[in-house]
């Protein structure tokens, strides 16, 4: 990993911890101002303490309608061009690329839809073979 990426990564890290920590209560703001979700946050950063205890939240939520939309909450138009990311993929996607698999269950164990698409086409399953991570398919 060069330095400015680790760099760059790790500052990514304490942000999204102290996101948390500031939302803990209840997780009033689940998006950024880039309306990127907390969910898909801790999804591609592999932080599993945030994605259980999101989710757990999302589960709480009343209106199916509602609760699928926060499960979703696909990566809004243009995408994060910077960081390769494109519209629509979701924190299965990114989990799928980059995070455990213990990840990828608690999201399709939460009712996360595998075979959402993102802008081009490409589902979760797709980007894990991809990107090498058979593993997560196995599971």
């Amino acid at each position: 990993m060069a330095n400015g990426t680790l760099h760059s990564y790790i500052s990514l890290t304490s942000t999204l911890k102290h996101i948390y920590i500031q939302n803990t209560p209840a997780l009033k703001h689940r998006y950024d101002r880039g309306k990127i979700s907390l969910l898909t946050y801790a999804s591609m950063f592999n932080q599993i303490d945030i994605v259980r205890n999101v989710l757990g939240r999302i589960d709480r939520i009343g209106d199916r309608y509602t609760r699928t939309k926060y499960l979703k909450s696909p990566i809004p138009k243009p995408g994060i061009i910077s960081l390769g990311l494109t519209t629509g993929m979701t924190a299965l996607h990114l989990a799928m690329i980059s995070a455990d698999s213990d990840i990828v269950v608690l999201l399709l164990n939460h009712g996360v839809n595998p075979l959402e698409s993102e802008a081009t086409g490409t589902d979760a399953f797709m980007f894990a073979c991809m990107f090498g991570r058979l593993d997560n398919v196995k599971r």
